[in-house]
């Protein structure tokens, strides 16, 4: 089977009814043999086009009428019969195929007549074409025109496509004998789903948490030497718009160019942390600001409605490409218990059943802990079971710490000699328990939280007391981590 290394066309214009409403002509010029066109193609924006809707006539005929021009691929002389087959994939014809959709452009008297196929419901047509009654004919080049008044949609998810073969006799075109073949194009996609929308990402977040205040609030820099008034953070920064190819786009309800508001009808933009678990986020609301330092000025366009502290849910307004907005989470100050380091992603969401069911932006932003809490068991200062915290250093830097003493509701804690120290570079440091906690009245038990300003992979911590004479040693929580 030789290929055509010319070049074929696919001239597509919606013309009558609702289709007339400023949709502008597209021309695709593909090389033969290749399997998808490379410019031009009739493009549906995958937002607002489902399943449902581009499988019914009624609601989704983009190509209304087109025209399918092409290299006839193999001379044919004046008188001489060959056949041409077109074949669709993910579409029928819509519309009755009849002699008068074919033409030639050099070979104008070349005779055409439908031989089989060609049913509105059908999925391919052959066509039998005689030579022109001239000393030319129809020479391989002869651009022959195939234009149907329709063609419709069936899978929900693929736009159709359409492949071109010539055959030297009809039973070879009905058989598809390979062995009748005298040109054949792969198949060449008609149309094509592309997102209308742009959704980007702008530099990305970086928040730190305070390990003074146990990672319940925000500080100011990276540096942490004060943490922020307000106890908010910027979870990540986007842009939300029309997309640069979406002029000429169309959406499934009218086939007329997309505006911003019919492609994120629907439509949900949503903050998803990295930590599974529905505490590790969880502000007490969200925002839209101008920048990564979440000032006052709220950037909230009107009609962009939050949903709880997980995202927005109506979007009704573009969050330009030259400014875009960030997301900041706003929490108590300090929050009610520590924030767990995370990073964030943004997804957003378009209308249920649409082709392109959800967009994401990875990685908009992170937060980090400047250090690291290791919490102690419950215990007792018994001198029985002579209590005591082992803590390590792995790196090469000494590590600061400062202990606080949790007790029981109505119990009074005195605190012992040890409330802050540090541990040597590469070291391990023992405490007795009796340095940390000297008294308590009431039930006599407390839990000591050991706060470091240091990377949390180079801090651990056990807590030993004897049990039975043996010493039973227990690995110190890290609060918010496990």
């Amino acid at each position: 089977m030789r290929v055509l290394k010319s070049k074929v066309s696919l001239l597509a214009v919606a013309v009558a009814g609702i289709f007339a409403s400023g949709v502008a002509s597209a021309i695709v010029t593909v090389t033969a043999g290749s399997t998808s066109a490379s410019t031009g193609q009739i493009v549906i924006a995958s937002e607002t086009a489902t399943s449902a809707a581009v499988t019914t006539t009624a609601a989704f005929t983009p190509l209304a009428s087109f025209s399918f021009a092409h290299d006839l691929g193999f001379g044919l002389s004046s008188g001489q019969t060959n056949f041409l087959r077109y074949d669709l994939v993910g579409g029928t014809w819509g519309t009755q195929i009849v002699a008068g959709n074919m033409s030639a452009a050099v070979g104008t008297g070349a005779n055409f007549a439908v031989a089989i196929g060609g049913a509105p419901t059908d999925t391919f047509v052959i066509f039998q074409i005689t030579g022109a009654p001239s000393v030319t004919g129809n020479p391989s080049t002869d651009v022959i025109t195939f234009a149907p008044a329709g063609l419709k949609f069936t899978a929900g998810n693929v736009a159709p496509t359409m492949k071109y073969t010539l055959y030297a006799t009809n039973v070879g075109s009905i058989n598809q004998d390979a062995g009748q073949v005298l040109r054949a194009f792969s198949p060449i996609a008609m149309a094509k789903y592309e997102s209308g929308l742009a959704f980007t990402a702008l530099t990305a977040a970086a928040e730190t948490l305070d390990a003074a205040s146990q990672f319940k609030k925000f500080c100011v820099d990276a540096v942490c030497a004060t943490t922020k008034a307000t106890n908010i953070a910027a979870v990540g920064g986007l842009k939300l718009d029309l997309s640069a190819t979406t002029t000429g786009v169309l959406t499934a309800a009218s086939l007329v160019p997309t505006t911003f508001l019919s492609l994120v009808s629907g439509a949900s933009l949503n903050v998803v942390s990295t930590v599974a678990g529905t505490s590790a986020f969880a502000p007490t609301s969200i925002d839209l600001y101008t920048s990564l330092t979440c000032g006052a000025t709220s950037a909230l366009p009107a009609g962009w409605a939050t949903n709880g502290i997980t995202g927005f849910k109506t979007i009704s307004a573009p969050l330009t490409p030259t400014t875009g907005a960030y997301i900041c989470a706003t929490y108590a100050n300090p929050a009610s218990a520590a924030i767990v380091e995370q990073s964030f992603n943004f997804t957003l969401t378009g209308s249920t059943g649409a082709i392109t069911a959800t967009q994401t932006l990875s990685n908009v932003g992170k937060w980090s802990r400047n250090g690291v809490v290791l919490q102690s068991p419950w215990f007792s200062i018994n001198a029985n079971v002579s209590p005591s915290f082992f803590l390590v250093n792995n790196s090469n830097t000494a590590a600061p710490f400062t202990v606080a003493l949790i007790g029981e509701t109505g119990n009074t804690l005195t605190a012992g000699t040890v409330t802050a120290g540090t541990v040597a570079a590469n070291s391990m440091l023992r405490i007795p328990a009796t340095d940390v906690l000297a008294s308590v009245t009431g039930s006599p038990r407390a839990s000591a939280v050991f706060t470091f300003v240091a990377p949390s992979n180079t801090i651990q911590g056990t807590f030993n007391q004897l049990q039975g004479g043996a010493i039973a040693p227990q690995p110190m929580l890290r609060p918010g981590s496990n």
